[in-house]
């Protein structure tokens, strides 16, 4: 290292060295009091260094810094090898300044992600490779030879023209032994916590530690947690699969564009478009699904909250003795009974009104105006009947798997006072306990049928026995 001797470094507040090539800046502080930003980069100017100076890291240590560490506050820029890298070849997990001043701790971009067919590394031709630079200013000439690629791993295709690696799926690059591969499925071995940050992959991950408060977890694929879940937010494209507790503090959210399977879960929000499976329970929870929720078979329990299902909820409890409040729904997010009722009564006016157009002027041919009029009215008839077509055919896969069509609730164990049943926009208060039935709507209300034989026979029979129990990893 060659030290650059300043006798007008602020009162030899600290010295400045170089290393022997000449691409990097070191400053050695010997105080902690704070320093003039301006006066810190005269000096570095003075000593001759003039490219790749880190003005923001340079901001903050005139603030604050550790007196006698040493810290790297410029580099050079390298010359261009003979191929060029289209991701970070090493991920520099630091918080970064965002414009307006503050500094971002939660988003270090731990992941590299590449996607399909996406060039990762390519040749550049000499006369295209750019010189590089001293932090003093000095050129650095690039390589002419001859550029060599790394070999094809994984899930890694050369190109047609032999000057190129190309993903063939999506996911994170590894390059090892000067071999590129592609990896699927990312595993982080500790939590998810300030030293790594939020997480964003366009593949599967897995999480062998916890998922802190205040962080994100977002996946184009599965994600898979083994440790506890805090106050957290997670999204994935495909299923989550939970090994530990939830506990959201009512600001969690978990939302799953396939199946959500876990143990327990408090004060959070769940969406699914799978079904939702929890081996123990759920309290003061709000959990919607386009399946089914399923509560740990003859011990599950649910108190507190929301839980809405468009299939089936099955659970031991429902409720609790201290009678609160919870609500469990079956219903469609998209269309219900009500919403059916009003689309057939519209369309029952419209060709009444038609009708009646006809009779008031016979075989007359009829004015432009009213003309457009009964034109505009056959349109809004024919969109109810689509969006009448398209509902029932999103709700014709139920018909196979339901006998009732509309879904059922079923508690194995006991209903208290204090829960809700609602089926479609029908309700049910539950004011003194019932043991062991299945709700279920017929003749334009809800119904209750007591399991008389073993829970496993009386779902059997109502055609809802398969996936009661929670599978076993």
């Amino acid at each position: 290292m060659r030290e650059v001797e300043q006798e007008t470094m602020q009162e030899r507040a600290y010295t400045i060295t170089l290393s022997p090539d000449e691409m990097q800046a070191w400053m050695t502080f010997a105080t902690d009091q704070p320093l003039s930003l301006d006066q810190m980069l005269a000096d570095l100017e003075a000593a001759g260094v003039r490219v790749g100076i880190d003005r923001f890291f340079l901001q903050d240590l005139a603030e604050a810094r550790q007196p006698g560490q040493r810290y790297l506050v410029a580099q050079g820029i390298p010359p261009e090898a003979g191929v060029e890298y289209f991701f970070p070849l090493e991920q520099e997990r630091k918080p970064r300044r965002l414009p307006d001043g503050r500094v971002d701790f939660y988003n270090l971009e731990t992941i590299a992600n590449v996607i399909q067919e996406q060039i990762l590394v390519a040749k550049i031709p000499p006369e295209q490779r750019k010189p590089g630079q001293t932090v003093t200013g000095k050129p650095i000439p690039p390589d002419r030879g001859e550029a060599v690629l790394p070999a094809a791993g994984a899930n890694v295709r050369v190109s047609e023209d032999g000057n190129a690696l190309i993903a063939l799926v999506n996911g994170h690059p590894v390059l090892s032994d000067h071999v590129l591969s592609v990896y699927p499925t990312y595993t982080l071995e500790g939590d998810v916590d300030f030293s790594v940050g939020n997480l964003t992959f366009v593949g599967s991950l897995v999480i062998r530690g916890d998922v802190k408060s205040g962080f994100s977890i977002k996946c184009a694929q599965d994600v898979t947690i083994y440790g506890v879940v805090d106050e957290a937010e997670i999204e994935a494209g495909g299923s989550i699969t939970l090994h530990g507790n939830v506990f959201g503090k009512q600001k969690g959210r978990i939302k799953s564009g396939g199946r959500v399977k876990g143990v327990f879960v408090d004060s959070i929000r769940i969406e699914a478009q799978g079904d939702i499976c929890l081996s123990q329970g759920v309290r003061y929870s709000h959990l919607q699904t386009q399946g089914k929720v399923l509560v740990g078979g003859r011990s599950g329990h649910i108190i507190g909250g929301t839980v809405q299902a468009l299939e089936q909820i099955v659970a031991h409890d429902l409720g609790s003795e201290n009678e609160v409040p919870t609500r469990i729904a079956i219903s469609s997010p998209f269309f219900d009974a009500t919403t059916s009722r009003e689309t057939l009564a519209h369309i029952a006016a419209v060709l009444k009104a038609d009708q009646a157009l006809l009779d008031r002027y016979g075989e007359r041919e009829l004015s432009p105006p009213v003309l457009h009029q009964a034109q505009e009215e056959l349109k809004s008839c024919q969109a109810a009947l689509h969006s009448l077509e398209s509902y029932f055919a999103r709700r014709s896969h139920l018909l196979p798997r339901t006998p009732l069509q509309v879904g059922t609730i079923v508690a194995t164990g006991t209903v208290y006072p204090g829960v809700t049943i609602c089926i479609g926009d029908l309700s049910l208060e539950i004011s003194h306990p019932l043991h062991g039935v299945m709700f279920y709507r017929a003749d334009g209300m809800i119904k209750i049928q007591k399991l008389e034989t073993t829970v496993e026979e009386s779902l059997e029979n109502w055609g809802i026995g398969a996936g009661i129990a929670m599978e076993e990893d």
